[in-house]
């Protein structure tokens, strides 16, 4: 009996997932989509007690970034408690935050895939909740919620 107790131990130690700390992680998000009826959202909470520093990279399929100065007029905009816009570089959530950024139907067709980059001074866990959102005219609606766990 004692041998079977110290191995389901030993295969529950092994098998428990263990969240290692960073400072530092860059997180792929969902493919990103805007049209003339279709907009792009991002959601971002900060469920940790530090500050994380968030940027947002829009990549177009050739590779390129998209951001406000690459599309003028097209009003990316962004809510809630950043400090300033994470497209256009890195700005500061504050702990128990959350903000997000909205790209509006409108403009040209633009497409490609998104990441999030987070860094902190101090060593956190998985310290965001990350989601996209996308809609159009014809009612279709989509929510992506990003697992955090994964990423470089």
């Amino acid at each position: 009996m004692k041998k079977l107790s110290l191995f389901a131990l030993g295969l529950l130690a092994t098998s428990t997932a263990y969240a290692e700390c960073h400072t530092q992680k860059t997180i792929p998000l969902s493919t990103w989509y805007k049209s003339s009826g279709g907009m792009f959202n991002v959601w971002v909470s900060n469920r940790s007690e530090q500050d994380v520093n968030v940027q947002i990279k829009l990549h177009r399929t050739n590779g390129s970034l998209y951001t406000e100065a690459t599309e003028p007029g097209s009003n990316i905009s962004v809510f809630g408690q950043f400090t300033s816009s994470p497209i256009e570089g890195e700005t500061v959530l504050a702990p128990n935050h959350s903000g997000w950024v909205y790209l509006p139907n409108g403009g040209n067709e633009e497409f490609g895939y998104a990441e999030l980059t987070w860094t902190s001074e101090k060593c956190l866990t998985n310290p965001l909740t990350v989601s996209t959102s996308y809609a159009d005219l014809s009612g279709r609606f989509d929510w992506n919620h990003i697992n955090v766990t994964q990423g470089i």
